[in-house]
């Protein structure tokens, strides 16, 4: 970094400074995973349908309408989904009815 930085003229423009070894968090971690494991155990049956109708659905696809189908699902995912209220992430452009899960 030292040296790319005397290369460029940029030495002056940062410090090295120790590393206290602790920081404090300044922001409350993003919930991950699970929210309400039993519910989504119950669900988990059902996923497996679906998941096996999407692959049938798909297998009949070109690959680039798989492509914009998956796209789509994963810029509606990017944020999370909602598994206990499916009704809120599953509207589709690429489905020829409008809505997922596997384009029914």
């Amino acid at each position: 970094m030292d040296e790319f930085a005397d290369m460029t003229g940029l030495r002056d423009w940062y410090e090295w400074r120790p590393d206290p070894g602790h920081h404090e968090t300044t922001t409350t971690p993003l919930k991950e995973g699970t929210t309400n494991p039993a519910l989504l155990t119950a669900k988990q049956p059902a996923a497996v349908f679906f998941f096996l109708d999407a692959f049938k659905r798909f297998d009949a696809m070109t690959p680039e309408q798989v492509r914009d189908v998956a796209y789509e699902i994963a810029l509606l995912g990017r944020n999370g989904l909602d598994y206990a209220a499916p009704d809120e992430n599953t509207n589709s452009a690429h489905c020829p009815t409008g809505h997922f899960p596997a384009c029914t």
